[in-house]
């Protein structure tokens, strides 16, 4: 058991490391320099890595290092995970610098002596280290450059896909990085946001037009639900009809360059609030008429960059060459009981085209504001 638990620790390691050295170089390729936003030590492969889990407390400290080469080692220990430094119990229960139970917290650039540096409790636990020192009865002076304490569902969570998490954090680091207020002001601002999005996105009354302004207004959004490089945007903008094939030039909401999936996409936002399923928990349950609508009107522009003549023709303009794009449309909520039906409708849908409800993407900021204020 422990050696399944090992090799699972340290293949999510081996993925997370190389889901930021790759996201690294793909984006210093786009002038985007992300070593200038991470934690120094997730610049780089050569590090040691040291997992401690507990299956009393259910519970794994990682920690990273900056090293010479890659190296791992992972140690199961009996109670607390940070027990793994104080192997003779010299700690006892004496003074502890935090303790956490079902809550979340950061420690930065912190300091313990004398004492135990942090305990933790519950399923719901995630604690994040960057340039921790530990005074410890076992091995002296202990720096932990980078590292965090999550729960074993954490993790499962975490390790069906890794690079997931890599990007999640990727754009938490770069976000808080490309600001200048501080961290305080930085999370009310995103809280301010928040709450628009509540107003806006579950209200059938608000068109999409209003929706289109107020992302364009705050495309932070962008960064964070969807993942979309924020310095190339095109907003509205023409695809002129070069062919006269078209019924009149088309004009997507957005197109925009995605980090996370290194291609194109092409946004339209339809009204928010209505469920977007048509009998739902029932037989023949199917998606209502305004996806197919949608589905016909992204194709369209998703077909529009595959003639080369129009391809090259917004190329000559923007110096942009955008090819085999994909499409994401942007409608309606998904209440809970309708996610079974709603994950079965759109396996169905074709490969180029994303269904998000805006339910969904506004659980998605929820999630950046949460990752926010935890990691940095």
């Amino acid at each position: 058991m422990n050696k399944i638990i090992e090799e699972r620790l340290e293949e999510f390691v081996v993925k997370f490391i190389d889901g930021f050295t790759e996201t690294k170089t793909h984006l210093d390729k786009t002038n985007i320099k992300l070593s200038n936003s991470l934690p120094e030590v997730l610049t780089s492969k050569n590090l040691f890595v040291h997992a401690t889990y507990s299956d009393s407390k259910q519970h794994i400290l990682i920690r990273f290092n900056k090293g010479n080469k890659f190296y791992f080692k992972a140690q199961k220990v009996e109670g607390d995970v940070s027990n793994i430094f104080d192997p003779h119990r010299d700690w006892g229960n004496g003074p502890c610098g935090i303790k956490l139970s079902n809550s979340n917290a950061t420690l930065n650039n912190s300091s313990f002596r004398g004492g135990r540096p942090f305990v933790v409790e519950g399923d719901d636990v995630e604690l994040f280290l960057n340039n921790v020192s530990i005074e410890t009865p076992g091995y002296g002076e202990l720096i932990i450059d980078y590292g965090f304490v999550i729960s074993y569902s954490k993790f499962d969570e975490l390790a069906k896909n890794p690079y997931s998490f890599v990007n999640e954090l990727t754009g938490v680091y770069l976000q808080f990085n490309n600001q200048q207020s501080d961290k305080n002001e930085y999370l009310n601002n995103l809280n301010r946001i928040k709450t628009e999005m509540e107003n806006l996105f579950f209200d059938e009354t608000i068109g999409e037009l209003k929706i289109d302004s107020f992302i364009e207004e705050n495309p932070i959004i962008l960064e964070a639900c969807l993942r979309l490089d924020v310095e190339i945007l095109f907003f509205q903008e023409k695809l002129e009809n070069i062919h006269e094939i078209n019924p009149k030039n088309f004009r997507p909401d957005l197109i925009a360059y995605s980090h996370d999936d290194f291609i194109w996409k092409i946004i339209d936002y339809k009204r928010a609030k209505r469920s977007i399923i048509n009998k739902a928990g029932k037989e023949r349950t199917h998606f209502k008429a305004e996806i197919a609508s949608l589905e016909g009107q992204l194709d369209d522009y998703v077909r529009y960059f595959s003639d080369y003549k129009q391809r090259t023709h917004f190329y000559e303009k923007h110096k942009v060459l955008i090819e085999n794009p994909v499409a994401v449309g942007i409608i309606g909520n998904v209440s809970t009981e309708e996610v079974p039906d709603f994950n079965k409708l759109k396996s169905r849908l074709p490969n180029w085209l994303e269904i998000i409800p805006y339910n969904y993407l506004y659980n998605r900021f929820c999630r950046f504001i949460e990752l926010t204020n935890r990691a940095v």
